[in-house]
């Protein structure tokens, strides 16, 4: 079983989904409603990222006079695009994923669009595309068979993560992300947008790398 995958870009930004082009002005349902209504589909809700993320989307909503409705795919691409569904049923004024598949997903999102709906995506990416629970758990598995050879790179720079980086364990190194920052600059642009305001297709959101040298700095 492979612990990790290869990603193909080092980066995470918050893509504006250009699937059939921008979405279209509130519909009468978000007009009917006091505060717009933002549909929200995450990987999961159990993740310390995810729920750092819903924290984060849930403050900055607030502050701009926006509900949520937050749901979870729970990695599973058929309930997530059941839920985008659902948004298009309820006529949200904009739809934020963070996609469980790329591809399954983008019908899904063009329909939204076809509805006048504007999407949002919030997508993550990295060295390794990997959290850090499947992370430590390959270091208890190959240390269990006495492996020392093999180097680990985890993804969301955990507190666990980062004290057994400090120990000199296999996992060498993480990738540090910004769920709070990530959060708050996804609402932001989708208030800008539905405000009339053209936001950019890319907002580029930094990540850190966190190793031993790093720590010792700190």
């Amino acid at each position: 079983m492979r612990t990790w995958r290869r990603a193909r870009v080092v980066a995470i930004a918050l893509t504006l989904a250009h699937l059939v082009g921008c979405g279209g002005a509130s519909n009468t349902a978000t007009n009917e409603r006091q505060r717009p209504l933002i549909g929200v589909s995450l990987l999961t809700q159990s993740h310390t990222f995810y729920k750092d993320l819903e924290a984060a989307l849930r403050t900055e909503a607030a502050t701009r006079g926006l509900d949520l409705n937050v749901v979870a795919c729970e990695m599973d691409p058929a309930r997530q695009a059941s839920q985008i569904e659902d948004f298009i049923a309820q006529k949200v004024a904009a739809i934020l994923v963070a996609p469980c598949d790329s591809s399954a997903v983008v019908p899904h999102l063009k329909a939204a669009q076809q509805a006048g709906i504007p999407v949002f995506s919030a997508d993550i990416a990295g060295i390794f595309a990997i959290n850090d629970d499947s992370a430590l758990g390959a270091v208890a598995v190959l240390k269990a068979a006495n492996r020392n050879d093999v180097v680990i790179v985890g993804f969301d720079a955990t507190d666990e993560a980062v004290n057994m980086i400090r120990a000199g364990s296999q996992l060498k190194a993480d990738i540090a992300q910004y769920p709070k920052k990530i959060g708050q600059m996804s609402i932001e642009h989708i208030a800008r947008h539905l405000q009339g305001e053209k936001v950019p297709a890319v907002v580029p959101v930094p990540v850190d790398v966190v190793n031993q040298e790093r720590l010792t700095q700190q």
